[in-house]
């Protein structure tokens, strides 16, 4: 194994690990955001992440696997912890998982939410006078979800809306199974607790009426993209990072879109490539684009999007909460109204499961039941014509 930053820690060797990835006819080096130490062991060369970034953290832990070393010779230098597996505390074990996110590439949102929600943890474990990370069990668990709906908050008096409970209490059983895994905690105690779930509510969406009636009063790329995304399903990031490598054509015309950018790690977000067929009405938008470079909207900002948009809507005398974000549900929603396949949308849109997607098909069946209802109704006054 390879590493570079390399520092020689008594018997162990420590560095940021080097990986291989083939993009076209070419290998590039990529390192590893966390310190990885190497060591032998039983005649065995072994490797071990660290977890930290920085290479005095590195450096530190290595001095203590040395320290366990020479203490007690039959121990392995596996599993060094800043504490104990007794001892590690609960702000230490979040510092720790927070890095860990960070060395997986998520994105910059992502851990930014991570570290909001364990700062309520570690806020309410403050409170709860709970010091070290292996006393958090089932009732502690529990007791942290009933906090999370009792403790007021600037947005409102009657405690986190139910979405951010469930996500802090979901990332806080991540969080203490990683530990486990890791061995900083010695058993992993919350195998059995159920984290609350939040009911999906209805999104924000527009119809398609309303979309063109709002790109009238846009212009530019600005104007495309709200119509690209609204029959498309893009995620914004992915149209703003679409190539032209990504559109296929087919004699001359463009026939489907290859979305596999738009999330963290140069990847899309769902972390599965996906195609998605170009509806007739985006084909000429897209077509007419001058290929100024490698990008299909060139100079297109997220930001810019969704202000022009607002604007546009608001001009419109659309009402309600208006989102970029919302182009999408309206696609969803147009899909199901449609009668198009479920499971062909979860495929379009890139989602393996999606409550919802649920939403909209169920209030398109809802749409269907009911135009039944006035069916039976036509009929039933038809047939009691007849019948005189």
């Amino acid at each position: 194994m390879k590493l570079i930053d390399r520092a020689e820690v008594g018997e162990i060797v420590i560095g940021r690990r080097v990986q291989y990835r083939r993009r076209g006819d070419q290998s590039i080096e990529k390192a590893s955001k966390t310190f990885y130490a190497q060591y032998r062991e039983d005649g065995q060369l072994k490797s071990k992440n660290l977890c930290v970034s920085t290479q005095t953290e590195a450096i530190e832990l290595a001095q203590q696997m040395n320290q366990q070393r020479s203490e007690d010779p039959s121990s392995s230098l596996a599993n060094p912890t800043k504490h104990g597996s007794q001892r590690m505390t609960v702000q230490d074990l979040a510092i720790r998982y927070i890095e860990f996110s960070v060395s997986k590439g998520l994105a910059v949102k992502s851990i930014a939410k991570y570290r909001t929600d364990l700062e309520k943890l570690t806020r309410f474990c403050d409170e709860e006078k709970i010091r070290y990370a292996a006393q958090i069990d089932e009732q502690v668990f529990y007791r942290f979800v009933s906090w999370l709906r009792e403790e007021s908050h600037k947005q409102s008096a009657d405690g986190y809306a139910p979405k951010t409970i469930s996500t802090a209490s979901m990332i806080c059983v991540q969080m203490v199974k990683w530990g486990w895994r890791q061995k900083f905690i010695p058993e992993y105690s919350l195998g059995m607790v159920r984290h609350p779930v939040a009911k999906p509510r209805e999104q924000p969406c527009l119809s398609m009426v309303e979309i063109e009636r709002a790109a009238l009063g846009m212009d530019g790329i600005y104007r495309d993209a709200v119509l690209i995304l609204a029959y498309s399903g893009l995620r914004v990031n992915e149209l703003v990072q679409l190539r032209w490598i990504d559109v296929i054509f087919r004699e001359d015309e463009a026939v489907k879109l290859h979305v596999r950018r738009g999330g963290s790690g140069d990847a899309p977000k769902d972390k599965e490539d996906r195609f998605v067929p170009i509806h007739p009405r985006i084909k000429p938008l897209i077509q007419t684009q001058l290929r100024s470079g490698p990008l299909v909207l060139p100079g297109l900002r997220d930001r810019m999007l969704l202000s022009k948009f607002k604007q546009a809507a608001k001009e419109a005398g659309i009402s309600g909460r208006v989102t970029v974000h919302s182009l999408r549900h309206s696609f969803v929603s147009m899909c199901a109204a449609s009668h198009v396949p479920q499971r062909l949308v979860l495929d379009w849109v890139g989602h393996s499961s999606s409550s919802i997607t649920q939403l909209y098909y169920h209030r398109s069946e809802r749409v269907s039941e009911h135009a039944m209802e006035e069916l039976a109704e036509h009929t039933k006054r038809v047939w009691e014509g007849r019948s005189r």
